[in-house]
């Protein structure tokens, strides 16, 4: 068996710091914008966020009753987790809805959101005594 040495995170995070910012410089040009899109295409984008958003808004105040909607029990890492669930779709619901403006528009929203869901979702995780 041939042993590979491996990297401590701190290089990995170093790496991945270095090729994001060497990305970055690259000049890439900017997307071009969308041609307008229909009326019915936008309707069912935003009918769909609003789903996604309720959905979310309703496992996060009640995950007790969207498990049951569901079929599954609801021990105490369920609720958390479906709580976390919750988060991740009124995330999902933002970038839904930040895609309309284009896609440029849409991947700085998905960071910023992915980023605000995490943090939000760390008090989930502290109940269990876990890591994020």
């Amino acid at each position: 068996a041939v042993l590979r040495p491996q990297m401590s995170s701190v290089a990995c995070t170093l790496l991945a710091t270095l090729a994001t910012t060497a990305a970055m410089q690259s000049g890439q040009r900017p997307s071009p914008p969308l041609r307008a899109a229909s009326p019915r295409a936008s309707m069912l984008t935003n009918v769909g966020a609003g789903i996604f958003a309720v959905s979310g808004a309703l496992a996060w105040v009640a995950p007790g009753q969207s498990l049951a909607n569901y079929g599954l029990a609801t021990d105490a890492s369920a609720l958390v987790t479906m709580r976390a669930v919750g988060c991740w779709r009124i995330c999902g619901a933002a970038v839904l809805l930040a895609g309309t403006r284009g896609p440029s528009h849409a991947a700085g929203v998905s960071l910023v959101a992915a980023a605000l869901t995490t943090l939000v979702s760390v008090a989930n995780w502290d109940v269990l005594s876990r890591p994020l």
